[in-house]
C-alpha cells in the first residue's frame, strides 16, 4: 500500500508539473484520466487472479482521493468510475467534450 501511495503521489506531482510549468496558475486545468479496461475486459491477469481493470480503478480512485484532500485540487475526471467497459472512441469523446487540457 505504501508503494501505491508513493506512485499515486508521483502521478499527481507529475500532472501538476505538466500543467503548471509556464502557465497561468489561476486558470483551473481539466484532466481526464483514462482508467482503461473494465466490464468484460479484464486486461492482464496476474498472480492469484488479480485483474488489471481492478488495479487501475483502485489507483485512479486513490488519485481522486488525494486530489480532493489538496488545498487547491485539480479538476480531474475519470473515463470510468466503476467496473464498466467504455469504448476507446467514447473515452476520447469524453475528453473532447470536457475540453480537457490533459488526457492521461
Amino acid at each position: 500500500m505504501k508503494n501505491l501511495l508513493k506512485n499515486v503521489s508521483f502521478v499527481i506531482l507529475l500532472l501538476k508539473s505538466c500543467l503548471f510549468c509556464g502557465q497561468d496558475l489561476n486558470v483551473q486545468k481539466r484532466i481526464v484520466i483514462d482508467v482503461g479496461h473494465g466490464g468484460k475486459d479484464s486486461g492482464a491477469i496476474g498472480i492469484k487472479g488479480i485483474q488489471e481493470k481492478d488495479v487501475v480503478l483502485s489507483i485512479a480512485n486513490a488519485i481522486l482521493k488525494l486530489n480532493n484532500e489538496m488545498k487547491k485540487p485539480l479538476d480531474i475526471y475519470l473515463t470510468r468510475y466503476s467496473d464498466t467497459l467504455i469504448s476507446l472512441s467514447d473515452r476520447t469523446k469524453l475528453a473532447k467534450a470536457l475540453k480537457a487540457e490533459l488526457f492521461v
